[in-house]
């Protein structure tokens, strides 16, 4: 919520933050709420970045290891 408020202007300033948040979640294996994270950060990334954009196959890679580490 800081960083939709910090960055309301820049909506891919706050993928990049959900992103950074959920890699910690994900580190500390917390894997619900790393999934919604970056959930929330693919969403914004494709409603501003082309389908092509190198930032959205990048989270959709960790939501990968998200599901990798929750079956672990």
């Amino acid at each position: 919520q800081l960083a939709r408020t910090i960055y309301q202007e820049d909506p891919l300033e706050v993928a990049r933050s959900l992103s950074a948040l959920g890699q910690l979640r994900f580190l500390q294996q917390s894997y619900d709420e790393a999934a919604e994270l970056f959930g929330e950060c693919l969403t914004i990334r494709r409603e501003h970045l082309p389908p092509d954009d190198e930032r959205i196959a990048l989270v959709e890679a960790r939501l990968a290891e998200v599901a990798k580490g929750r079956q672990a």
